[in-house]
């Protein structure tokens, strides 16, 4: 159902697109499959920042691998995702993985919402502590009610949230925050038995992917320490 919206948002979008900010324009485009040129985006001022890349996401479509790479910005606070495109058996451009820290330009595509980058420069950075992240699930429902306000074609977003603990309620898994709200863990079968090995009944630091009332995790922070799930 939530493809279906989202396929009718963008379609009525795109067909109305004079009406529409500037930025929103920008996502719409996006959307229908318009490119934007790399070396033109990388003209532009980035954010450098010291990045944790907190999950790598790889899928397969025929011939075609997409890795989907999750960074947060220490100091910024900003969320990030760097897409790589590449046909079987060519090697990436970056070679990035779960709980690596480098230090980095990253220029955002001009969106409402700005979250897909690319690398403008980087270099290998050492661990850093934590900074920021939300502190319960209400938190995130109200960034997710605004992020859907200023673009309401719904996609997956990170989070990082502030001593989560895994809980089962009716044979269901959940992640339960400080104020004892709970939210639904995707793909529970998944990953588990290495959460639980982990968070030992403890209420630990999360990074989850997703989006509504739907998330996944794919990693913590245990003995100080990022964790990929």
């Amino acid at each position: 159902m939530n493809q279906l919206v989202n396929i009718y948002l963008v379609i009525e979008g795109f067909k109305n697109k004079d009406i529409l900010n500037g930025l929103l324009q920008e996502d719409m485009r996006s959307l229908v499959g318009f490119t934007q040129n790399q070396d033109e985006l990388k003209e532009k001022e980035g954010i450098t920042d010291t990045w944790l890349v907190l999950s790598k996401q790889v899928t397969e479509q025929d011939q075609l691998t997409i890795e989907r790479n999750w960074l947060y910005g220490l100091t910024h606070k900003q969320y990030a995702l760097v897409l790589q495109f590449r046909v079987r058996g060519q090697l990436t451009d970056l070679n990035l993985s779960a709980g690596m820290f480098l230090q980095a330009e990253l220029v955002f595509y001009p969106s409402a919402v700005p979250m897909r980058a690319i690398i403008k420069r980087q270099m290998s950075a050492g661990s850093m502590p934590l900074t920021g992240g939300f502190e319960n699930w209400e938190e995130v429902l109200e960034q997710e009610t605004i992020t859907a306000s200023r673009m309401p074609v719904r996609n997956d977003r990170p989070y990082i949230i502030r001593k989560l603990k895994p809980v089962k309620d009716n044979g269901q898994w959940w992640l339960q925050d400080t104020k004892k709200d709970m939210l639904p863990l995707k793909n529970s079968v998944k990953n588990i038995w290495t959460l639980l090995s982990y968070s030992a009944g403890e209420a630990l630091d999360m990074a989850v992917v997703g989006r509504e009332d739907q998330y996944e995790v794919v990693g913590l922070w245990h003995n100080n320490e990022y964790r990929r799930i």
